[in-house]
């Protein structure tokens, strides 16, 4: 007896150590992210991912028309299936003010940008190199992956986990190539539901497409129009980009059709059609939104980018202003309109 209980124990610690190491092998990428998150500044954090984090198995799979539904698919691929995973709650359809500008400087072309949110809460950065595609720089907040405003990432290894989810949710962004994308609520319109048979994905989805798959601004247009567009949130986007050959353009879906505008700057309502509308009776919002856009446009090419968004900046509002210098291979942040403390960030 004494011979059969060593032998089994001796079985249970050998497989038990076989199932930790292949706990440890399959989570690799993972666990190794998540060790990687590092706090920056208040409410803000960075993480870094290197390997396969699923999205092309994602699309592969037939894509999503919900945030909900691709937050099913990221818990399961994060936990290999080993824990079910439930719809995560959609962030509150608060008040937006984001604004963007393409700009030509001495490193040559850039984006700025900053994220307007009324709601307070984390931001994560996060450097991807994935298995497949172009390594990029993005930005992300903790609120769209319904985790609340008080997240803070936990000790223990497996609580940090989640964290990894904001890869699926970039709302601003860079790759190695120079593609720059930024994400801005478009108050004046109506959300996109385009149901033509293709992939469906949603607006944040869209941005880690771009980001992972387009070179520059031509590829990412061209891989939107192979994707069926549904809006995150259920409210209206349009998308500025830029490359490093100094092409600009904002994507915007208009009676469910994908239709290109040329313009450096883009803040929160319709350029198709309605650049400079005279209306007096515009909602405040709509009208904030058209003296931003105007200021930028108006902005000479002497000023510095910098300065350009701090002026058009929400004081309270601003969560994060962020210049995308493709040239250089860096991306510089300023938090909640502070602008004399910069962070910098090397793709």
């Amino acid at each position: 007896m004494k011979k059969i209980l060593r032998i089994f124990f001796i079985l249970l610690m050998i497989g038990a150590a076989a199932f930790g190491t292949y706990f440890m092998y399959i989570f690799a990428p993972q666990v190794k992210a998540v060790k990687s998150i590092e706090q920056v500044a208040p409410n803000v954090y960075t993480m870094t991912y290197e390997g396969d984090y699923g999205f092309a198995d994602f699309l592969a799979s037939g894509g999503a028309t919900t945030d909900s539904a691709m937050a099913v698919y990221i818990g399961q691929f994060l936990t290999h299936g080993i824990i079910p995973t439930a719809p995560a709650e959609a962030p509150e359809q608060e008040p937006f003010g984001c604004s963007s500008l393409v700009q030509r400087t001495e490193s040559g072309i850039c984006m700025g940008r900053n994220f307007d949110y009324e709601h307070h809460g984390q931001t994560m950065i996060t450097r991807t190199y994935p298995k497949e595609g172009y390594v990029s720089i993005a930005t992300n907040s903790i609120l769209f992956l319904g985790y609340g405003d008080t997240w803070q990432p936990a000790d223990n290894i497996v609580m940090r986990m989640p964290a990894i989810a904001a890869i699926y949710v970039p709302l601003d962004g860079m790759n190695e190539c120079g593609l720059c994308v930024a994400d801005l609520i478009e108050i004046d319109g109506e959300a996109a539901h385009q149901n033509t048979g293709k992939t469906p994905i949603t607006t944040v989805a869209a941005i880690r497409l771009m980001l992972d798959y387009a070179a520059n601004v031509d590829e990412a247009i061209a891989l939107l129009q192979q994707y069926d567009m549904h809006s995150s949130m259920n409210v209206a986007h349009h998308f500025a980009l830029c490359d490093t050959t100094g092409k600009y353009a904002v994507v915007e879906y208009v009676d469910n059709q994908l239709v290109v505008t040329e313009s450096i700057a883009c803040t929160n309502h319709r350029l198709t059609c309605n650049a400079h509308p005279t209306d007096t009776t515009l909602q405040p919002a709509i009208s904030n939104s058209h003296q931003r856009l105007e200021q930028l446009l108006a902005t000479p090419n002497s000023k510095s980018l910098l300065n350009s968004i701090q002026n058009v900046a929400f004081d309270g509002w601003t969560r994060w202003s962020v210049i995308f210098n493709p040239n250089q291979k860096q991306a510089t942040y300023y938090f909640n309109a502070d602008f004399s403390t910069p962070y910098t960030i090397e793709l």
